[in-house]
Parts: C-alpha cells; sequence; structure tokens
C-alpha cells in the first residue's frame, strides 16, 4: 500500500485574539493523484470548525472514493450532487453524511465540492484532547478499508468454491491481483459485512490436503483424511497459514466432534461448532454468513451466489491511492481574568489581577499578556526595551500583580489583560490611569507651642495637574508613636500629648 501526502510548506498565519495561531502547512498538487490538506489543526472544545484545503488532484482515471475517519470527534461533509455515499447504509440523498468515519465516491469536481464542507464536532470535555483526521483518497469501484490498507469488491456469480477461487484471481483492481476473501480479525470482518457484503460469500479457507499443501509450498497431509479439520488460509498474503482445528472420536459407527480450536491464537468466527467434522457428507470449504457474521463450511458441489475478492497485501503498489493526515489538538478556552485593578506611580503603573483557571491545550497553560492600547489599537507589551515594558511579574496560587514601566507622567493610560490559548481568548476588564510623579513636600510649615501640644499649619504645595492629594504624612523623628496620617483638609493640625519643656523634630 502506498499512502501520499505532498505538502509545499506554504503557509496561513491566523491571529487568535492576543497569540498567533501555529502556520497551517497546505500541500501542493500534482499532476499524478495527490491529496492536499493541512499538517495540523487546533479547534476549541465544544465547537464545530471547518476543515480548510482538503481537495483531491485531477490525477485520477475515473471516479474517486474518498474515506476519511476521525479520533478526535465526528466529521461532517454536506450532501452534494453527483457524490453516492460508500459507508453509510443508511444515506439518503440530499442528506448530510456523519460520524466518525464517512465515504463517498464521484468526480473529482464532485468529492471537491463535498470537501469543501468538511468540518469536525469536537466534545465540550475536550476529550480526547488531540487526535487525527485521516482522509483517503482511492480509484472508485471497490471498497476500501484503510486499517488494512486492503480493497473488497463483491462479485456476483454463482459459483462453487474451486470456481470463485479460480476467478477471483484473474481479477484486478487499481494495479492489485486479487484473491478470495480472508478475513483475520473481528475489525476487518465487520468492515466487510457493513462495506462490501451482507449476505453468505465464499471465503480462501479450506481442510483439504491439496489446497493446503499448494498453499504452504510442501506436503503437509498425506491425503484428505489427514488433512480433515485442520483449517488453513490458502489465499492471499495468507496462503498457507494455519488458524484453527477439530478432531473427532470415533467409537464404531459413533462420531463425537470436539471443540473447534484457534491455532495460534488466530481469529476464528465459527457458527455454533463448525466445521461439521462427523457429517457424512463432507464439508471442506468455508463460507462467510453476513446475517450472522460468522463463518460455515459447504461441500464442493454447493454454490454460492456471490463472493468477494480481496486486493493488497503483497509485494504490488496501488496505482491511485492517496491519503491525508491531520494531527489535532483539541483546547479548552481560557477562562476570563477579573478584578482588574491599577494604581499610577512615578512614569510606571501597578496592576492586580486574577487569573480564571486557564485553558490548556495538549497540557500546556493559556498564555497571560498585558496590553496597552494605543491609537485604538491593542498590542501586548513586552518585557523589556525601550518605551513601555512589563516586569515583576508575580503569580501566586490565581493572585498576579505586575509594574507597567516607561510610562510618561501626567499621559492617560489604558491597560488590560488578555489570556490566551491557540484557538480562543479573553480580555479583563480595562483600566484607565495616568501616572504622576510623587508631590512635592508642604512650604511654609509651622509649629506653634503650646500647653503639652503643638499647632502645626502648612500650605498644600503646587500639584501641576497631578491628582489631588488625599492626605498628609506627619513624622515626629524618633517618636514614632507621635506619627499619624492627617487628612488632606484642612492644612492644619494639633499634635498633643507632649511633654512641656521637650524639643520635638517633626516634618510634615
Amino acid at each position: 500500500m502506498r499512502r501520499l501526502f505532498r505538502r509545499s510548506g506554504v503557509g496561513i498565519a491566523v491571529v487568535i485574539g492576543c497569540l498567533i495561531a501555529p502556520l497551517v502547512a497546505i500541500a501542493s498538487a500534482a499532476s499524478n493523484p495527490a491529496i492536499s490538506a493541512p499538517a495540523t489543526l487546533t479547534v476549541l472544545a465544544g465547537t464545530t470548525t471547518p476543515i480548510a484545503d482538503v481537495s483531491v488532484s485531477t490525477g485520477f482515471s475515473g471516479n474517486v472514493r474518498i474515506t476519511a475517519s476521525s479520533t478526535a470527534g465526528t466529521i461532517a461533509v454536506d450532501a452534494v450532487t453527483g457524490v453516492t455515499a460508500t459507508l453509510d447504509r443508511t444515506y439518503q440523498a440530499g442528506s448530510a453524511l456523519s460520524g466518525a468515519s464517512i465515504g463517498f465516491e464521484g468526480s473529482v469536481a464532485a468529492v471537491n465540492a463535498a470537501l469543501a464542507t468538511l468540518r469536525l464536532t469536537t466534545a465540550s470535555s475536550a476529550t480526547p484532547s488531540s487526535g487525527t483526521v485521516s482522509v483517503w483518497a482511492t480509484r472508485a469501484g471497490a471498497a476500501f478499508d484503510p486499517d488494512t490498507g486492503h480493497y473488497y469488491e463483491d462479485v456476483s456469480a454463482l459459483s462453487t468454491w474451486a470456481t470463485a477461487k479460480s476467478a477471483a484471481a484473474t481479477r484486478s483492481f487499481n494495479g492489485l491481483t486479487g484473491y478470495l476473501v480472508t478475513m483475520t480479525s473481528a475489525r476487518e470482518q465487520l468492515f466487510i459485512k457493513n462495506r462490501v457484503k451482507s449476505t453468505e460469500s465464499w471465503m480462501g479457507a479450506t481442510d483439504t490436503a491439496q489446497s493446503i499443501n499448494t498453499a504452504v509450498g510442501s506436503t503437509v497431509y498425506a491425503d484428505n483424511a489427514a488433512a480433515q479439520g485442520h483449517w488453513y488460509w490458502v489465499t492471499g498474503p495468507e496462503a498457507g497459514v494455519h488458524f484453527a482445528d477439530q478432531t473427532a472420536t470415533r467409537v464404531g459407527s459413533a462420531c463425537t466432534p470436539s471443540v473447534v480450536a484457534a491455532f495460534g491464537g488466530a481469529y476464528n468466527a465459527w457458527y455454533q461448532g463448525t466445521p461439521r467434522i462427523c457429517d457424512v457428507t463432507l464439508r471442506d470449504y468455508a463460507e462467510y454468513v453476513g446475517s450472522t457474521r460468522q463463518w460455515d463450511v459447504l461441500a464442493a458441489a454447493s454454490e454460492v451466489a456471490t463472493y468477494v475478492t480481496e486486493y493488497g497485501g503483497r509485494s504490488e503498489t496501488a496505482l491511485e491511492q492517496v491519503s491525508a493526515s491531520i494531527a489535532v489538538s483539541v483546547a479548552v478556552p481560557p477562562s476570563a481574568i477579573s478584578n482588574l485593578a491599577a494604581t499610577p506611580g512615578d512614569t510606571q503603573v501597578s496592576l492586580i489581577w486574577t487569573a480564571g483557571t486557564t485553558g490548556t491545550m495538549g497540557g500546556n497553560a493559556a498564555t497571560e499578556v498585558v496590553q496597552i492600547q494605543s491609537g485604538g489599537t491593542w498590542s501586548a507589551l513586552p518585557s523589556s526595551g525601550s518605551g513601555p515594558i512589563v516586569t515583576d511579574i508575580v503569580a501566586t496560587g490565581t493572585a498576579r500583580s505586575a509594574v507597567v514601566t516607561g510610562l510618561t507622567n501626567a499621559q492617560s493610560v489604558s491597560l488590560r489583560v488578555c489570556v490566551a490559548n491557540a484557538v480562543a481568548a479573553t480580555n479583563s476588564n480595562v483600566v484607565a490611569t495616568t501616572p504622576y510623579p510623587p508631590p512635592d513636600a508642604p512650604v511654609d510649615f509651622t509649629a506653634t507651642p503650646g500647653n503639652r501640644a503643638l499647632g502645626l499649619s502648612w500650605t498644600a504645595p503646587s500639584l501641576g495637574g497631578a491628582p489631588a492629594i488625599t492626605a498628609y504624612r506627619l513624622d515626629v523623628v524618633g517618636q514614632p508613636e507621635l506619627s499619624r496620617d492627617l487628612p488632606a483638609s484642612p492644612t492644619t493640625a494639633t499634635l498633643s500629648g507632649l511633654v512641656n519643656g521637650t524639643a520635638y523634630t517633626h516634618r510634615g
């Protein structure tokens, strides 16, 4: 099996909130069959996101079959004229296709029209937090199973097992040689039932000596009596693989069969104790019964209306088969920041805020960015350089603090904090404030002695447009117990509780 995904390295940058999303690689088209798709996709949990730029080239010789699957959520496409569903038996014309796996076929133009509507819906819990969307484009005409890399074709022809085996070996598809189907896992068998054949069909298994010896390439059993009950795959890449045994105890005319046992842990799906080793009419050829999803056995002369031809698994290369894999990251949106507050200072502003429980993507916490507004545009503040910068960022639990420096005094500034991951962002409240230098000291400060007290008075300093004074601080040197805060008005105060005859040094 060959899987091609050609990428040109062209990128598209997408701005999301306060971050820039990773570049998305876009594949290039080619004259040979090719598929284009983004290399990565980051989506928000609980949303539906278009998967852009998925298309196939015109290098296919005819109609194209698309098989798509997702481990990151549900994928879907809209119904498009000229497209036929291939994976969903309940699909009706005019309805959208959706599910963990979808499939459809049509002309290159028709399937590209459907792929243009491809979208991914994720769970709100963001479980899983990552996954893959895979898209295969193959030649139409046979069912393609991405898990095995094989093709399966239902052939309507009333035939015995031997006739079906020979006929399957003469068929070819997409550069691959056919063989009577083998079913080596429950998943493969379910795929065949759901996508290929739901009734009975011959399989490439028998317990006859000649077929077994030919498949193995040596004499394993001398005759059919010795081979009876020993089941082998005799077609395709599994030819010669021993997968089941049944024995019988015979006493006179009585025959007691054993339970069919898997050989070497191989997959088996026999129906109610078959093979029937004790039957008078020997049943040496395996068939698949779709209605029960189990296996049965029939005689050499029995005829079945259809058989399934399988292609792949040999040293052959499919001619028209390409695929793309999109790595998906599912992000939880970050929760909002609250209580942003600002305290202006001399050419700086101190900020405090409360962080939420930030969303994650791939285990990495979302990023908090302090932003400044200039000319109506918000931009992130750097942590170094000339001009305004953000420094002294401290995080304790959900408590945050930072200092924005390099501001111009007496000029108003608007600040906010943005928290974002690769797909979503949320902003805090906006704080507008104006940095100013600290006010000058009061002037004309006087102290008038009294009985165990001093009468104080002063003149407020010139503010030069700075915010009004809200309080004064009186310090008594050497006697901090007498120091106190004073209201902004009036500009007088009485310092009492003093000792007469004692000198006091104070400043306001």
